[in-house]
């Protein structure tokens, strides 16, 4: 049997022909002044492979945002300390193994809050015959058609992860801590006016940024108590995952994956086919991960 760690860290599965998807709209992801060019909503694998529908290239390339002066890629950060009034960030030069430092007045991090995957630390796992490795450090030289395989975790990369492990194993079976929201995934096809406008507009970028910023900012209700609106809308918000979820998970699986917690305790999932791949024949029950230790 493989195991899969799928909590936390990012997915690079991509090139296996997963069903990578990004949970937030795809023009929240580019700088503001290339013109988005996706045709839907939220980018998938395909845009991330196509870039020209994913953003201008010839922009980025008329504003030389690929030099070493704006973007150096292949360097490590070491540390950054203050010395007198002034940021020093130490660097290392992974081709060339060249160390050196640059001064700033202002440093940002961006290293994101899991880029560093969790290690597995389920009692005895060492003694496991299989293999085992995370989704974010994926093991490419290891086929899983006709494996069984178990993947721990069914948050937003496990359920990425489902489909496309469930197309190719002989057996799955996913383990899971507790139940998860999962919510239809709002991905509807720009239309042609939709898309002429993102080309030759050039405020409209900004504007539909602008308006999804508003949507999204109005989703706090959903997360307050002591307000008798936002609890109605949360009511709602709840009523609907349910049914999508009813709609789209096999009855055996119902019981077990549809939560007993409010809506908005955890993050929501944004359904990348998750559901669907479980009508599969060669899906097992899920397991409560109380009761990984006692499942053979």
């Amino acid at each position: 049997m493989t195991t899969l760690q799928s909590t936390s860290g990012r997915r690079n599965w991509e090139e296996h022909g997963s069903s990578i998807r990004i949970q937030v709209s795809g023009v929240m992801w580019i700088p503001t002044f290339i013109r988005f060019r996706s045709i839907r909503t939220r980018i998938g694998r395909s845009d991330l492979r196509s870039r020209r529908r994913f953003c201008n290239i010839s922009t980025i390339r008329s504003i030389n945002l690929m030099s070493g002066h704006i973007v150096r890629l292949g360097v490590e950060v070491i540390e950054a300390e203050w010395v007198e009034d002034k940021w020093r960030v130490h660097l290392h030069d992974l081709e060339t193994g060249h160390k050196f430092y640059r001064e700033a007045e202002m440093v940002v991090s961006c290293v994101g809050t899991i880029s560093i995957p969790k290690d597995c630390t389920i009692p005895n796992y060492e003694n496991f015959q299989g293999t085992i490795f995370h989704s974010a450090r994926w093991n490419h030289d290891y086929d899983t058609r006709g494996k069984s395989v178990a993947v721990i975790g069914n948050g937003c990369s496990g359920a990425q992860l489902m489909p496309y492990v469930v197309k190719t194993a002989g057996k799955v079976y996913q383990f899971q801590r507790s139940a998860q929201w999962i919510n239809e995934r709002p991905n509807r096809e720009f239309t042609a006016f939709q898309k002429w406008c993102f080309r030759y507009i050039p405020l409209w970028n900004r504007i539909y940024r602008f308006y999804l910023w508003k949507k999204t900012d109005a989703l706090h209700n959903l997360y307050l108590s002591g307000n008798a609106k936002a609890e109605r809308e949360r009511e709602i918000a709840t009523q609907k995952a349910v049914e999508y979820m009813k709609a789209n998970t096999p009855e055996k699986f119902q019981e077990t994956l549809i939560p007993k917690f409010p809506l908005g305790c955890k993050r929501r999932i944004f359904d990348p086919g998750y559901l669907e791949c479980l009508h599969s024949d060669n899906v097992e029950p899920i397991v409560e991960f109380m009761s990984v230790r006692n499942y053979s």
